[in-house]
């Protein structure tokens, strides 16, 4: 009687291949949730940084000497240049009625708006 210790080629190669058909559709489902993260996680901090200038606005209150005036939309304008590691600002602040006043901000990521939000303020 033979002793058939071990595996054949073929054998090997058949399981090569079948983990082979596995693993490939696994990797395009990770490559595909690491987007899916990175987006997310994009989205998510630059709502965070038009939520943080909406509240420094409010906070500090609207000082018209920092925005440039837009005669043709009666705004008061504020682009924020981006930083390494910040996303850049464009503010827009647009006076309704003598004390309310709509806020516009959008996030720009290398110059594309990524975010906006907008608010509203009363100022007595």
């Amino acid at each position: 009687m033979k002793n058939n210790e071990g595996f054949t080629l073929l054998e090997v190669m058949l399981t090569l291949s079948i983990f082979g058909m596995v693993a490939v559709p696994l990797m395009s489902i990770l490559v595909f949730a690491a987007k899916v993260n990175y987006e997310s996680d994009r989205e998510y901090k630059s709502f965070l940084a038009a939520q943080s200038c909406m509240e420094e606005i409010k906070a500090a209150g609207i000082d018209t000497e920092d925005y440039i005036y837009d005669s043709n939309t009666g705004s008061y304008e504020r682009t924020i240049s981006q930083n390494d590691n910040e996303f850049g600002y464009e503010v827009r602040i647009v006076p309704e009625k003598s004390f309310y006043y709509v806020i516009d901000i959008s996030i720009l990521d290398n110059g594309e708006v990524i975010n906006t939000l907008r608010g509203s303020m009363i100022v007595k």
